[in-house]
C-alpha cells in the first residue's frame, strides 16, 4: 500500500469517527430537526436590521470557514497528504488576521442579541452605562494589544508577553469584546429607529 492510500483511510477514519461522536450531541439532533432553516434565509421582508443581521452572519461564517482551512493548510504533519504548494505561506499570512476579524465579527453578533438580555426600566440604564465605562477601557485595550495592526495586516506575527498577569490579558479582551457588543448593540437600534421612521 502506497502512503496516499493509507492517509485516505486514516482520513476517512477520522471523519467517521467525528460523525460518531457528532450524532452523539444533543446539538446534533436539534440541527437535525431544524429542516428547511437555509429555505427562511430567502422569505420574508428583508428590514434593515435583518439585512445587517444576515449579512453579519454570512460574514461570520465565511470567517469560521476560512481559519480551519488556513490551519489546514499550514499543517504538515496531520495533512500531509495534501498538496499544499505555495499556499501554506499564503494561509500563515491570513491567518492570524481571520482570527482577529472573527473575534470583533463575534463580539459584533453578541452585540445584536445583547437587547434580549438587557432588564427593562432603571435597571437596563445602569446595565448600559456601565457597560459603557468597560467600552471605554475596551478602545484603550484594543489599541494596547495593537489589534488594528492585527486586522490589517501591519503585524505578521502575534507577541504575547508572558510574563504579564493573565488576569489583565483576558480584561483587556473581555473589554474589547464588550466594545464591539456594544457597538453591535448601537447599530441594531439605529437601524430598528430608522425602520420606524420610514
Amino acid at each position: 500500500m502506497d502512503l496516499v492510500s493509507e492517509s485516505q483511510k486514516a482520513a476517512d477514519a477520522i471523519i467517521l469517527n467525528m460523525q460518531t461522536l457528532a450524532e452523539t450531541l444533543p446539538e446534533y439532533a436539534v440541527l437535525r430537526s431544524m429542516a428547511g432553516v437555509g429555505d427562511r434565509l430567502f422569505k420574508g421582508r428583508y428590514s434593515p436590521q435583518r439585512v445587517f443581521q444576515t449579512a453579519l452572519n454570512l460574514l461570520l461564517l465565511l470567517f469560521m470557514i476560512a481559519q480551519p482551512l488556513c490551519g489546514i493548510l499550514m499543517s504538515k504533519h496531520l495533512f500531509a497528504f495534501l498538496p499544499t504548494d505555495g499556499l501554506s505561506s499564503v494561509a500563515r499570512a491570513i491567518h492570524l488576521p481571520l482570527s482577529n476579524w472573527g473575534f470583533v465579527l463575534m463580539s459584533l453578533h453578541a452585540g445584536t442579541h445583547l437587547g434580549a438580555m438587557l432588564p427593562k426600566g432603571r435597571k437596563k440604564a445602569a446595565v448600559l452605562g456601565c457597560l459603557g465605562v468597560v467600552s471605554l477601557y475596551g478602545v484603550y485595550a484594543f489599541l494596547k494589544r495593537q489589534i488594528p495592526a492585527y486586522l490589517f495586516l501591519r503585524l505578521p506575527f502575534a507577541f504575547f508577553d508572558y510574563s504579564e498577569p493573565r488576569l489583565f490579558f483576558f480584561a483587556d479582551y473581555l473589554a474589547v469584546i464588550v466594545l464591539f457588543a456594544l457597538v453591535g448593540y448601537g447599530l441594531m437600534n439605529c437601524l430598528k429607529r430608522k425602520q420606524y421612521r420610514n
